[in-house]
């Protein structure tokens, strides 16, 4: 593929939200979430702890009634997929996955599918990892809802070694702080990933990728915050949505390999197969004729055999 002129494309937005039990995480999502969205029908979480539908009608914090429904183990890799994709089917805008520790370090997860394994330890992690990147393919560049990750945290300590004014070696445990408990490096794996404080509930920004908010400066989970994210979201290059559906339409003739495509072609705005910028002029002269001639060709070659 050839280097080609970059182009920010209108997108959605893949977050993920840390912090210790108490902290806000759930309550801060939905308030983030109705700011993405505007539209509390179309937020639907997806609950591991049976406990994100208490915040349902809360007049304290202005939270209707959001669409919702639980995730119970095992919580492998696949089930969490198959949420999603249904949540999606039904119409979501704004998924949030609360939490999504449980892939990781819940029963049926990620440790405990590892820990039955026979054979090499080390080897074992291979398959189970391509499973956990298949999940997070989907949830950071694949799916057409805005992703809003829920991750609960613990205390993590290091080793250390001090050496004294004697010059004599001794070891100790420091504590550096708060850890998310997921797979090591999935955090940053989302465009925005925020540390949420339990004492002042504000979170404080560990990744953000482009200038999505002003500067790195601890904000608040609130409705502003989702509406800032979704300004800054649509303000990138967007195809007309006539020619999407068009194009969506044709590809899921074609099938599910071809509709993937498309729909990962639009995301990135990049011609399938190629690193060619998608314009609309693209999308409408060249790329759905060519979706609408395979369907044609298909057809004839169908009509003949029949012959």
């Amino acid at each position: 593929m050839a280097f080609r002129e970059a182009h920010r494309s209108a997108k959605k937005i893949r977050m993920a939200i840390a912090g210790s039990t108490g902290a806000g995480k759930t309550l801060g999502a939905l308030r983030v979430a109705y700011g993405l969205c505007k539209d509390w029908k179309k937020v639907f979480m997806i609950d591991t702890d049976r406990m994100g539908e208490n915040y349902a009608d809360d007049s304290q914090w202005d939270i209707g009634r959001f669409m919702w429904d639980t995730l119970d183990a095992p919580y492998s890799p696949e089930r969490y997929l198959a949420k999603m994709k249904e949540a999606e089917e039904a119409g979501a805008e704004v998924i949030i996955v609360d939490s999504f520790s449980e892939e990781h370090a819940g029963e049926g997860g990620l440790i405990e599918i590892h820990s039955k394994m026979k054979g090499n330890s080390f080897v074992n992690w291979g398959p189970l990892g391509k499973r956990h990147n298949a999940l997070l393919q989907y949830m950071v560049h694949t799916a057409d809802s805005h992703i809003i990750c829920t991750l609960k945290s613990k205390l993590s300590y290091e080793i250390v070694t001090n050496v004294d004014d004697s010059g004599r070696s001794k070891s100790g445990v420091q504590l550096i702080g708060y850890k998310p408990i997921t797979k090591p490096e999935t955090e940053y794996s989302f465009e925005l990933f925020l540390m949420l404080d339990r004492d002042t509930r504000q979170a404080d920004i560990m990744t953000m990728r482009g200038s999505m908010l002003p500067n790195a400066d601890p904000v608040l989970l609130d409705v502003s915050l989702g509406e800032r994210l979704q300004a800054w979201a649509d303000s990138g290059d967007r195809l007309p949505e006539e020619l999407i559906n068009r194009a969506q339409e044709l590809a899921s003739q074609i099938g599910p390999d071809a509709l993937a495509a498309i729909n990962d072609s639009i995301q990135t705005l990049t011609v399938p197969g190629t690193n060619e910028y998608l314009s609309e002029e693209k999308l409408r002269d060249d790329v759905i004729p060519r979706l609408e001639s395979k369907i044609q060709d298909s057809n004839v070659e169908e009509t003949s055999e029949d012959e």
